[in-house]
């Protein structure tokens, strides 16, 4: 009576490996890419957030209902003078950005001030700038 013994040969157990190889060559730069999508997932979020933040400060000044945004100061144009008071710097819980119309402010510390009216958003390298004039968060 012969005697098998029962188990994978090497060839199978090589294509098992070869096909492993390459879902991972096919997954990983998918699962890599998520991480920027998520940055800039984030970046969008708080831009429209601040964009619906000063359309909504605009709206209880012209109807002169400014106790919504009571620390907040109008120009002519009635819309805010600026989103925060900083000058320069990052972000943080001592420094919240957009906070004269966003509740709380930003803490991210991705974000960070070029001067008064210029902002920065590391992760994407992304610009933006306020205009007092016309409202518009760029």
């Amino acid at each position: 009576m012969l005697n098998r013994n029962s188990g994978f040969t090497l060839i199978e157990l090589i294509m098992v490996i070869v096909i492993l190889g390459i879902l991972a060559v096919v997954a990983v730069p998918r699962f890599i890419d998520l991480r920027t999508d998520a940055q800039v997932a984030a970046r969008d979020g708080v831009v429209g957030s601040v964009r619906a933040a000063i359309a909504l400060a605009y709206a209880a000044n012209i109807t002169e209902r400014t106790a919504a945004f009571p620390d907040v100061t109008y120009n002519v144009s009635c819309y805010p003078e600026n989103l925060d008071e900083y000058t320069t710097g990052t972000a943080s819980s001592t420094q919240p950005f957009f906070y004269r119309v966003l509740q709380d402010g930003i803490t991210d510390t991705r974000w960070s001030k070029i001067d008064i009216d210029s902002y920065n958003y590391t992760p994407t390298a992304s610009l933006y700038d306020y205009n007092a004039t016309n409202g518009s968060f760029r």
